[in-house]
C-alpha cells in the first residue's frame, strides 16, 4: 500500500457502519442479559412486545454489569493492537491476550468466561496454563464436544469491525483466534459471523450477506449445512418467523454452535432490516439471549449504521459506558468514546486510512473528550430548586443534533450539551459524572470490580461554555470528604473556561459535579427559554499519592488476588489500624493486582512479612498477569529482578540477582522508585538495586507469591520528585 492511500480519510459511511457494528454488540447482550436461557415460549408469553430493554435499566445501578461476550469483545481487540506493523497473526498472540487479562474465580463459576467445568473456555484456559501449545489448547482431543460450542462466535465481532469490508482477512484472523478456544465448529460461528459484519460494510440486503458468508466456512460442515437450511426454510416461508422459530427448535434443540447460530441467522433473516424488530424476534427467540443477541446486533448494526439505532431506546441509558471483569481491575470501567476510538484506530491502520487527530486522543487513557455522535462520558445533570430536584426540566445530548460548533477546544467536531428550561434566580444546576461505582454492582454474577479513574494527588481539568448571562460555575468533588473551591466563577459568554482541581491527599472522589448557579431567571433566546452549557474534554493527569495509613477506603480500590485457575478478592483484614492483606497459599501462583495502568514516575512502598515459602514478589509496571515486572525474595538468601514470562504461566525471567539474608516472619519494607526507563529497590533502607534499565515502566502494582504465603501491609504511593 503506498503512502498516498494511506492519506485518505475513512469514509463517513464506513465510520456510520463501525459505530454502529460496535453500539448493536454491546445492545444486543445487554438486551438478552436478563433472559439468557429461557425458553422461547417464556420470553413471549412475559414480554408479548419488546421495545427496549427488559429490566429496570438506569445510569447508577442495573448497568453495572459485567458480560463474558462484552469482555471478549473488548479486551481480544488487543491483538491486533500488539501485532506489529507487518506481523502475522498466530495463535500465540491470541494465547498472550487470554492469558494477560481472563482469570478463574474462586467464588463462582463465573469471571471473564463463563467458567463451567466442561466449558470449552475454561478447558482452553487451563490447557495453556499447562503448558499446552495454543495450536492445540483448544482441540477435541483436549476438549472434547466443547469445541463445537458457541464461544467461537461470542468474542470476536471486533475483528469484522476492524477489516471493514475485507471478507478474507477477517474471516482469517478470526480463524486463527477463535481455534486457540474453539478449534471445531465452534471457530466456523466465529468465521461465519465476521464474514456477515465484513460483508455489511458493502450489502444492503441481510440474505444475500448471509448467503455470501457462509460460504467462507467449510462445506457441508455442521454449522454450513444449518445456515442453507435456514435460507432455504426463509425462501419457503419468508413471512412467519414463528414457523421458522418451530424448525429450529425441532432441528436444532442443542448447545452446540449451529444450534443457537439457527437463532442468528432467523432473526437477520426475518427483521426485515429493522434494529429494533430484529433485537425483538432475537429475543423471543430464547436460549442464549445475549450470546445470539450481540451477533444479530454486531451484524444488523454494521448494515444499517449508527443512525438506524433509536438512541433514546438503546444508547442513551449505557451512559457512554460498559464494564468488564478482566484481572485488570482499572480497565473493567470502559468508556464507549474510548473503545470506539480505539477500534477505528486499528480500522485506520489495517484498512490504509489516516485516522482523525480526536479519534488518537480519544483512545488515549487521560482525556475524555465527546469525540463521536452519541458520546457523554457518562456525565448527567440535576436542576435544584429550594433543596428539591427538578429532573424533568433538563437534559443532556451531544451537540450533534442542536449546534455546529467549530470552536471546540480539544478539536472535536461536537461538544456535550446540557439545558434547563425555565430557570429561576438562584436554581443550581449539578452536572455531575461518577468515579467510584464498585457499591452500585447489582448485577454481580462476572464479579466486576473496577479501580478508581481519579484519585487523591491528581488533577482533572475540564472546559464550559455558556451564551447566557449571569451564569457561575464552581468544580467541587464528593467523596471520603467534600471538596470546593470557595468561590464561584462568572462565566463570560460563548467564551470556553476552563475548570481544575488537584484531588487533595486523604480524599476519594465518588462524583465530580459542576455546580452552576444562575444569577437571573432565565428568558427567551433563539426560541428557548432557559440555560444551556457545553462541556468538552475532561483531562485528569498527574500521578496519584496514596497512603493506607491515611483514610484508605479498600471498597473503592479494590485488589484483585488472582491465584492458578482461582481467583477471589484479597483477604483483608484491618490490625492495629493497619489494612493488611494476606497473598498466596503453599501449592499455587497467587498474584494481586491494584493501582491505575498508566501510572509512571511513582514510588510505592510496603511492607512484606514472609510466612512460608521462598518467594515473595512486590510487581510494578503491571499490565495484566503477564505484562509486568516484580522484584522481591526469589530462594532462600536471595533477591531478584524479574520480569514475568509470557511462555510459562507463574513463571520469570530473571533480570538481576544477588544475595541477601532474609527471614519468615520478619517485616521487610520495600521502596521501589520507577522512573522512566529506570528502577531503584531499597529494603529496610538499604539500596540494593540502582538505575537498572527496563522498558515500559508505566504500570500497576501488586504483590506476588508461587507455593508461598506472605503478608503485606501498609501502602504508599506518590509522584517520584
Amino acid at each position: 500500500m503506498d503512502m498516498d492511500e494511506r492519506l485518505l480519510n475513512m469514509p463517513e459511511k464506513t465510520f456510520a457502519k463501525i459505530y454502529g457494528g460496535l453500539l448493536g454488540k454491546l445492545i444486543g447482550v445487554r438486551l438478552g442479559m436478563p433472559i439468557e436461557n429461557w425458553k422461547a415460549s417464556e420470553v413471549q408469553k412475559e414480554y408479548p412486545h419488546i421495545e427496549g430493554f427488559l429490566d429496570n435499566f438506569d445510569n447508577s445501578a442495573v448497568l453495572m454489569c459485567a458480560d463474558d461476550d462484552i469482555n471478549g469483545f473488548i479486551f481480544f481487540l488487543r491483538v491486533l493492537e500488539n501485532l506489529e506493523d507487518g506481523e502475522q497473526i498466530t495463535p500465540q498472540h491470541m494465547a498472550d491476550v487470554i492469558l494477560n487479562y481472563a482469570y478463574d474465580r474462586e467464588e463462582n463459576d463465573r469471571s471473564f468466561f463463563w467458567w463451567e467445568d466442561y466449558g470449552a473456555e475454561k478447558l482452553a484456559y487451563r490447557n495453556l496454563t499447562a503448558g499446552i501449545s495454543p495450536e492445540e489448547s483448544g482441540d477435541f482431543h483436549h476438549n472434547g464436544d466443547a469445541c463445537n460450542h458457541i464461544g467461537g462466535q461470542i468474542f470476536y465481532d471486533a475483528i469484522g469491525l476492524v477489516f471493514a469490508g475485507d471478507v478474507e482477512r477477517a474471516v482469517r484472523y478470526t480463524e486463527v483466534m477463535s481455534k486457540v478456544m474453539h478449534n471445531g465448529e465452534g471457530a466456523y460461528g466465529g468465521m461465519f459471523v465476521n464474514a456477515c459484519i465484513s460483508y455489511a460494510f458493502h450489502e444492503t440486503e441481510m440474505r444475500t450477506i448471509v448467503e455470501k458468508a457462509v460460504k467462507h466456512i467449510p462445506e457441508h460442515s455442521k454449522f454450513a449445512d444449518m445456515v442453507w437450511d435456514m435460507l432455504q426454510f426463509y425462501d419457503n416461508n419468508p413471512y412467519d418467523w414463528k414457523a421458522a422459530l418451530y424448525h429450529a427448535e425441532e432441528n436444532y434443540p442443542h448447545w452446540h454452535a449451529w444450534d443457537y447460530s439457527a437463532l442468528v441467522v432467523l432473526s437477520l433473516l426475518y427483521g426485515n432490516g429493522n434494529f429494533s424488530r430484529t433485537l425483538e424476534i432475537c429475543m423471543q427467540c430464547g436460549k442464549d439471549t445475549d450470546c445470539i443477541g450481540g451477533n444479530v446486533g454486531a451484524i444488523l448494526g454494521t448494515m444499517v449504521g449508527y443512525q438506524a439505532i433509536n438512541y433514546w431506546r438503546w444508547v442513551e441509558p449505557f451512559g457512554d459506558t460498559v464494564f468488564c471483569s478482566s484481572s485488570l481491575n482499572y480497565e473493567n470501567e470502559v468508556s464507549i468514546t474510548r473503545f470506539t476510538a480505539r477500534l477505528l484506530l486499528q480500522a485506520c491502520r489495517y484498512g490504509g486510512y489516516e485516522p482523525e487527530p480526536i479519534w488518537k486522543k480519544a483512545a488515549s487513557e487521560e482525556h475524555y473528550p465527546f469525540a463521536f455522535p452519541y458520546s457523554n462520558q457518562n456525565f448527567s445533570a440535576l436542576l435544584w430548586r429550594d433543596n428539591q430536584k427538578i429532573e424533568d426540566d433538563i437534559c443532556r445530548v451531544n451537540s450533534l443534533w442542536t449546534d455546529s460548533l467549530d470552536d471546540v477546544p480539544s478539536g472535536s467536531p461536537y461538544a456535550l450539551k446540557f439545558w434547563a428550561w425555565n430557570v429561576k434566580a438562584g436554581d443550581t444546576y449539578e452536572i455531575y459524572r461518577p468515579f467510584a461505582v464498585n457499591e452500585k454492582f447489582e448485577y454481580k454474577r462476572y464479579g466486576s470490580c473496577t479501580y478508581p479513574r481519579l484519585l487523591p494527588g491528581q488533577t482533572v481539568r475540564i472546559k464550559l461554555k455558556t451564551s447566557f448571562s449571569g451564569i457561575w460555575v464552581r468544580l467541587w468533588i464528593n467523596g471520603s470528604r467534600d471538596i470546593a473551591p470557595k468561590e464561584r466563577i462568572l462565566l463570560q459568554e460563548n467564551v470556553w473556561t476552563e475548570l481544575s482541581m488537584r484531588l487533595p491527599e486523604e480524599s476519594y472522589c465518588d462524583y465530580l459535579n459542576i455546580e452552576v448557579y444562575s444569577q437571573y431567571d432565565s428568558y427567551m433566546q433563539n426560541g428557548f427559554n432557559g440555560i444551556v452549557l457545553w462541556l468538552d474534554d475532561m483531562i485528569i493527569t498527574g500521578t496519584p499519592s496514596l497512603n493506607t495509613e491515611q483514610n484508605y477506603d479498600f471498597e473503592k480500590d479494590r485488589y484483585c488476588m488472582l491465584k492458578h485457575e482461582k481467583l477471589c478478592f484479597g483477604r483483608i483484614s484491618q490490625i492495629d489500624n493497619q489494612i493488611q492483606l494476606s497473598v498466596g497459599d503453599e501449592q499455587n501462583f497467587a498474584l494481586t493486582i491494584t493501582g491505575q495502568t498508566t501510572m509512571e514516575n511513582y514510588q510505592f512502598i510496603s511492607s512484606i512479612t514472609p510466612l512460608s515459602g521462598t518467594e515473595h514478589l512486590v510487581c510494578f509496571a503491571v499490565h495484566g498477569v503477564t505484562e509486568r515486572y516484580a522484584v522481591g525474595f526469589y530462594g532462600e538468601n536471595q533477591l531478584a529482578l524479574l520480569k514475568a514470562s509470557k511462555e510459562s504461566f507463574g513463571k520469570y525471567e530473571v533480570l538481576y540477582h544477588t544475595a541477601i539474608y532474609w527471614n519468615r516472619n520478619e517485616i521487610y519494607q520495600f521502596e521501589i522508585k520507577v522512573s522512566e526507563t529506570k528502577i531503584e529497590v531499597s529494603i529496610n533502607g538499604q539500596k540494593l538495586i540502582s538505575e537498572y534499565v527496563l522498558k515500559k515502566l508505566s504500570g500497576a502494582i501488586g504483590f506476588a507469591t508461587n507455593g508461598s504465603m506472605q503478608i503485606h501491609s501498609g501502602m504508599k504511593i506518590c509522584p517520584v520528585i
